[in-house]
């Protein structure tokens, strides 16, 4: 509830702000958009007055202001980027995004390699490695995922849909598939975000389909941080099915922080999650860093 509180303050500032530069340079013009400040929506600040903006309105196409949710956008046509993600491992044969326990004490290291192949489609590969925490008697072990990521909408519209699909490869070996249909809805310095993850393993014993979900909101704070909160639902299965295999559903939100740099070319975005029921660990997090040619 801070966090929401302080995030609707900081919302209302740069309203305010906004406001105060229409009275001091006359009438409804404003200064224009600093570069650092725009989202994909917003027109490019030498456009003129009128224009849309289109797949130049930014320098790269991805933008991540979220730690755990996606965001619709996607690399523009030739672009290639980079990340490095760490995570607490799962703590299931499941790969989750936040661990089920803390028993399975470790890391989940990440490396992804993304490339735009036209305005809106974008394929990628993902390594990951677990890596055991010291005294732990289980053993290092890696596995790959691979996919592709559209985007549904203009790069420019206020609210925008991208949906992925990949192929799932667990670290004791299990394989499926995964989905997911991201939506974002910029308004003015505000992004508000929502994800919704299906997967399905082809092993016996597992779910006949594993659900998540994700939301948030993210503000413009400054001309290369963005700041919010975010929350993550996932085997939410267990609302219909008798027995869950991860052992139920898990619920968490917390603060997330983007840094970027290079007019979006690199970015650093962290955060932690509170567990906000019985199930789920107290306090975890994650930290991606993403670089774009």
């Amino acid at each position: 509830m801070v966090v929401l509180c302080w995030i609707a303050t900081a919302v209302v500032s740069v309203a305010a702000g906004r406001a105060q530069a229409q009275d001091v340079f006359g009438g409804s013009e404003a200064p224009p958009r600093r570069d650092g400040l725009r989202w994909n929506a917003d027109t490019p600040v030498d456009a003129d007055p009128g224009t849309r903006a289109d797949e130049t309105a930014v320098r790269h196409g991805e933008q991540r202001p979220f730690v755990f949710a996606r965001d619709p956008s996607i690399l523009l046509p030739g672009e290639v980027s980079i990340e490095y993600a760490l995570q607490g491992v799962s703590g299931t044969e499941a790969l989750r995004p936040l661990p089920a326990n803390l028993g399975a004490r470790g890391a989940l290291h990440g490396a992804t390699v993304g490339i735009g192949a036209t305005s809106w489609l974008a394929a990628f590969a993902t390594g990951l490695v677990y890596q055991p925490a010291d005294g732990s008697s289980q053993q290092a072990a890696a596995t790959g995922q691979a996919g592709v990521r559209l985007l549904l909408t203009r790069p420019d519209a206020a609210l925008r849909a991208g949906a992925e699909t990949s192929f799932v490869r667990e670290l004791a070996g299990a394989m499926g598939v995964a989905s997911r249909l991201s939506l974002t809805y910029d308004a003015g310095p505000l992004r508000m975000v929502g994800n919704a993850y299906a997967e399905k393993i082809f092993t016996a014993g597992r779910d006949s389909v594993d659900l998540l979900a994700f939301g948030g909101a993210s503000v413009r704070a400054t001309s290369q941080l963005r700041v919010g909160a975010e929350y993550v639902g996932q085997d939410l299965e267990d609302a219909f099915e008798s027995e869950e295999a991860e052992g139920g559903a898990r619920h968490f939100a917390g603060p997330v922080a983007a840094f970027h740099l290079a007019d979006g070319s690199f970015w650093v975005t962290a955060g932690p999650a509170f567990g906000l029921n019985e199930r789920s660990p107290r306090l975890i997090g994650r930290l991606s860093v993403a670089a774009a040619f």
